[in-house]
């Protein structure tokens, strides 16, 4: 199992970038966000501190995802 690390240095196992990525295409998606726009790259960035604070749960970083979007 390989660990990849992101720009902090924290570590992201396979299974929590594949989390991540489909949190974040759903939430594109969804909200209709280019994946290059800086909108996404925030999303991004919130999404992985949110990992990082501890919220592993997909439906709940959805959710927290989608809320991002809104505000």
């Amino acid at each position: 199992m390989a660990i990849q690390f992101d720009q902090s240095g924290f570590e992201l196992a396979p299974q929590q970038i594949g989390t991540l990525q489909r949190i974040f295409d759903r939430i594109c998606f969804e909200a209709r966000i280019p994946r290059q726009d800086i909108r996404a790259r925030r999303l991004a960035k919130f999404l992985m501190d949110e990992l990082r604070f501890g919220n592993t749960d997909e439906v709940a970083l959805t959710e927290c995802g989608r809320w991002f979007c809104r505000r």
